[in-house]
């Protein structure tokens, strides 16, 4: 029956039915949810320590508009000749870089490491390499008259 043909009788029963429903699966839910972790428990108690909890742990990819090199680059632009990984880091995050990493800094290091654009100054310190263009070369007027020298 359409609901515009029904009763208000018949759509506080409706309504009712329906409610009553969704109160019957939230119980049955809860039920699920208490026997998956009792479920969770047992499997942690099998594997005993240093599991995951028997749970698969998925990692989710996250996209940028730009490659973390060419953010080390820009940072470099910006800041200066040298900066200290830490700062590297910092700056990488704050201009928008997004990562899921548990240890970004390490990424970094390896990043600059393995990258023919940067040098290592010191310990944690790294700059940017001069670029290798073509050398300019200055010719000098040579002297023709000995006398003009002096």
């Amino acid at each position: 029956m359409k609901i515009q043909n029904m009763s208000i009788d018949q759509l506080r029963q409706a309504l009712s039915r329906k409610s009553k429903r969704l109160n019957d699966l939230m119980i049955s839910r809860r039920e699920c949810e208490r026997s998956l972790k009792s479920l969770d428990k047992e499997i942690i108690l099998l594997k005993g320590n240093g599991s995951n909890n028997g749970l698969k742990k998925t990692r989710v990819s996250v996209k940028n508009t730009k490659s973390l090199i060419e953010h080390i680059r820009d940072l470099f632009k910006k800041s200066g000749p040298t900066l200290s990984l830490q700062s590297i880091t910092r700056g990488v995050l704050n201009n928008g870089y997004k990562t899921s990493s548990e240890n970004f800094h390490s990424r970094i290091a390896s990043c600059i490491s393995f990258s023919k654009e940067f040098t290592n100054v010191s310990r944690g310190v790294y700059s940017i390499k001069k670029p290798m263009g073509k050398k300019k070369i200055v010719v000098k007027p040579s002297v023709k008259n000995p006398e003009e020298k002096k």
